[in-house]
């Protein structure tokens, strides 16, 4: 049975993943806000600047118009006089609402760059640990327990379970991580995104997923730890070496007669053929052997006298040995019963050698 691989401990790596990415969400918050309170407060500034200015515009422009009043003569005057003061007045109120304008666009400009540059390092942060390291550890965590646990068990209906439920809680942590990243482009506040996120982290860690692992493989080591005890596994070992035991058993069997079968076809084929050559001889009545010393002629065919056969039919010449004297060596020749008491040798060569020959005659009954 193979070992299990070591138990981690998910909860601590999960909180530590965990406490890494509050920990610079919450930077990256306190940076925003920081850079926010103090766009805020340059812009009250501004907003109090010009609200000063225009009015100290407004009283110069309301004195002037006093003395202008004060000192008129006739309505005609009056009338002159305060078209021109309303005149002035109104465009010094222009003027200071349009440089308090500008300076309020400008500030609000600054302001919402510094927050879309916040909003995007956060989201980037956010998009890094939902994709990476964080997600990554999760699943390959989780693929790891469980294919230790289908290495150490024989899979079953348990196993294809344990396996359809992980894939349903990842299935569902995707879909918290995609919601995550909708959130930030729907332009929902760092902190909604941030509470979203830990929230996830927490269900997951502590939740379903991590209790349903655990459970499943405490089972599965009991269900083992009680097959060995029940000697089940040794059963089956046993059983599986019987059976191939018997197997190769009937495979030698097989094999033995294929073998015997085989040698006693050869076996007869070899006394068929025997049997085929010797003809019906019977037992050997007489064996004569010959050892000749003689010249050929230019023929290249030397007779050699033989005590006379009684059948022919039931002879049978056995060569056992040809030299010539120029060599010494062994020479090929035919050689057959020339008639009842005359054996005829014949060489491949014409010229006038001795030739040494050993043969025998035999002579069936």
């Amino acid at each position: 049975m193979a070992l299990m691989a070591p138990m981690v401990n998910m909860k601590k790596l999960l909180a530590d993943q965990q406490a890494a990415l509050e920990t610079k969400v919450d930077s990256k918050a306190a940076e925003t806000q920081s850079l926010v309170t103090a766009k805020t407060t340059e812009t009250k500034s501004h907003i109090t600047t010009g609200n000063n200015e225009t009015k100290s515009l407004v009283q110069t422009e309301n004195d002037a118009t006093q003395t202008i009043l004060a000192n008129a003569s006739t309505g005609d005057d009056l009338n002159a006089n305060t078209l021109s003061v309303n005149s002035h007045t109104t465009a010094k109120v222009d003027q200071a609402k349009s440089a308090l304008s500008t300076q309020i666009e400008n500030s609000r400009s600054n302001q919402n760059s510094v927050v879309v540059a916040a909003r995007d390092a956060i989201k980037a942060e956010l998009v890094r640990q939902t994709t990476g390291s964080l997600y990554n550890l999760l699943y390959q965590h989780v693929d790891t327990r469980v294919r230790s646990a289908e290495i150490a068990i024989k899979g079953g209906n348990t196993i294809s379970e344990v396996l359809s439920e992980v894939n349903t809680e990842r299935a569902t942590i995707v879909n918290a991580v995609n919601a995550a990243r909708d959130n930030i482009k729907n332009g929902l506040t760092n902190k909604a995104v941030r509470d979203a996120v830990i929230a996830e982290l927490t269900r997951t860690t502590a939740g379903s997923l991590y209790n349903l692992l655990e459970a499943r493989l405490i089972a599965h080591r009991d269900e083992a730890i009680t097959r060995i005890n029940d000697g089940s596994n040794n059963n089956d070992i046993y059983n599986l070496v019987i059976s191939k035991k018997d197997e190769l058993s009937t495979q030698l069997e097989n094999s033995r007669v294929n073998q015997n079968s085989v040698v006693t076809g050869a076996r007869d084929g070899v006394k068929s053929h025997v049997t085929n050559v010797l003809g019906l001889y019977s037992p050997i009545r007489i064996i004569r052997r010959y050892t000749v010393e003689i010249v050929q002629d230019a023929s290249g065919i030397v007779d050699v006298p033989i005590t006379a056969v009684v059948d022919r039919n039931k002879t049978h010449l056995n060569m056992i040995s040809h030299t010539i004297s120029s060599s010494g060596k062994q020479h090929l020749l035919s050689s057959k019963l020339q008639d009842y008491k005359t054996v005829r040798l014949t060489a491949r060569t014409t010229s006038l050698y001795t030739h040494y020959a050993t043969f025998e005659v035999i002579e069936y009954k």
